[in-house]
């Protein structure tokens, strides 16, 4: 009995045995971040009970702990002192740091070692200019959005000096926009007669102010006349103002009564040349200068005008150009065109196009008006052809589109100017005129063909 147990038993173990297989694809676990964060904290602990630091900053007679692995890894200055053996400072236990706030050497250190920091009203020009030094790009940034989400009359002109020797260009154009909008409140504020002689100019000149030349001649008048030395400054500030769109009345009783105004040739020139503007209204579009165009310019409400005005049988010799901006309920004089027989006008791009027939040698001219520059330019023309019975132009979003209604015998063509190009286009589907239309898509042009109650896409660009 006994010996058949057991042979019972090894046959049962002599029998086939299962094979296991093992999993042996790799998995992967990790704290999502809390080790990382772990480590900074060991690490922000030692530094502040000064245990394990091999190295120490002096700022001001204050000296503070660290560890320069840390500070490798948060800057590109310390990385190059600490690794470059050319530099006395990567052997040395003391570090001083020259020029800088020692506050705000704090704060950068608390933030390599904790990733946050906090910015305020009174600590941020120090934490700029530590960080610029340092090369750390992300607190450059922190203070930049700082300074853009709290601009008020207090802050600004520290935010457009900062901007301007960092060269913080986005920051700059906010604080530009802030001097402009708040100029009226910038003026008033006790600050103003304080300000720098570079950001007096970048408010007077401004295209961005709302408010009345006579406004922007007593701001000046007011810097100028808190110190002595600055009187030199007034002929450049002077020629700032856009005397020629002040009133007649204003320039008489408020800037030619001014002594300071009176004893400048220059600005006693300016006065006369505004006057010549406003006494020769029907001139004005000779007149022009950088100081007769209009501020405050929105091209997305301003209506403009190009035409003659003379007797009757008067030929003219040019097309006066005016604009209507509401915002101050007026028209303004601008350059002059030089040219006659106006076909087309359109506004495309922030440009205005004027298509012109020339009666010398029986061409289309175009010309372009710029309103920053305030001057028209000349683009390229288009000759005559004996086949053109009608022309009419549109526009569209990059586009200048000039269709041509031929006769029966030739179809219907379409020329197009795109500014990229700097030339005419010549389109000409195959197709008779009474079946041709066209499509704008975005800024892209379509032919299509009108069969039965369908229609069909010719041809695309």
């Amino acid at each position: 009995m006994a010996g058949g147990k057991s042979k019972s038993r090894r046959s049962r173990r002599g029998g086939r045995q299962r094979h296991i297989k093992v999993n042996e694809n790799p998995i992967e676990f990790s704290s999502n971040g809390g080790h990382a964060n772990h480590v900074l904290e060991q690490l922000n602990l030692q530094r502040l009970h000064g245990g394990l630091c091999d190295v120490a900053l002096v700022v001001g007679g204050r000296k503070f702990d660290a560890h320069r692995n840390v500070l490798a890894a948060c800057s590109q200055y310390f990385k190059s002192m600490f690794e470059n053996g050319r530099f006395r400072e990567s052997k040395q236990k003391e570090v001083k740091i020259q020029s800088l706030d020692a506050e705000a050497i704090e704060i950068l250190l608390e933030y390599m070692y904790t990733d946050s920091i906090t910015i305020t009203f009174s600590n941020v020009e120090g934490i700029i200019a530590a960080s610029d030094l340092f090369l750390i790009q992300a607190v450059r940034d922190y203070c930049a959005n700082y300074w853009t989400q709290t601009l008020c009359v207090d802050n600004v002109l520290s935010a457009y000096k900062n901007a301007d020797i960092y060269n913080l260009s986005q920051l700059r154009d906010e604080a530009e926009a802030f001097l402009s909008k708040h100029f009226t409140e910038i003026v008033e504020s006790n600050e103003f007669v304080n300000y720098p002689y570079e950001v007096v100019v970048v408010m007077i000149k401004s295209d961005l102010i709302d408010v009345d030349e006579k406004d922007v001649f007593l701001a000046v008048k007011k810097w100028v006349m808190h110190a002595k030395e600055r009187v030199s400054l007034l002929d450049d500030l002077m020629s700032r103002i856009r005397l020629p769109l002040m009133p007649a009345a204003d320039l008489i009783e408020c800037v030619n009564v001014e002594p300071l105004v009176l004893k400048s040739e220059w600005c006693q020139a300016l006065v006369q040349e505004a006057m010549n503007y406003q006494l020769l209204p029907n001139k004005q579009g000779e007149l022009q200068t950088p100081r007769s165009r209009p501020r405050y310019v929105n091209l997305d409400e301003m209506i403009f005008a190009v035409g003659v005005t003379g007797t009757e049988g008067h030929i003219p010799d040019m097309l006066l150009t005016k604009c209507y901006i509401p915002r101050h309920n007026a028209w303004y004089s601008l350059a002059t065109l030089h040219a006659v027989s106006l076909r087309g006008l359109t506004f495309c791009n922030g440009l205005l196009y004027a298509l012109c027939f020339n009666t010398e040698n029986e061409q289309l001219d175009l010309y372009m008006y710029d309103i920053v520059s305030n001057a028209w330019s000349d683009g390229p023309s288009i000759n005559k052809s004996n086949h053109v019975i009608r022309r009419s132009i549109q526009l569209s979003n990059t586009w200048v589109q000039l269709i041509e209604c031929r006769q029966k015998t030739a179809p219907v063509a379409m020329r197009c100017y795109p500014r990229i190009h700097q030339l005419w286009i010549l389109f000409m589907p195959h197709a008779k005129p009474a079946l041709m239309i066209h499509l704008l898509l975005g800024t892209s042009l379509a032919f299509t063909k009108n069969v039965g109650k369908h229609v069909h896409l010719c041809r695309s660009y």
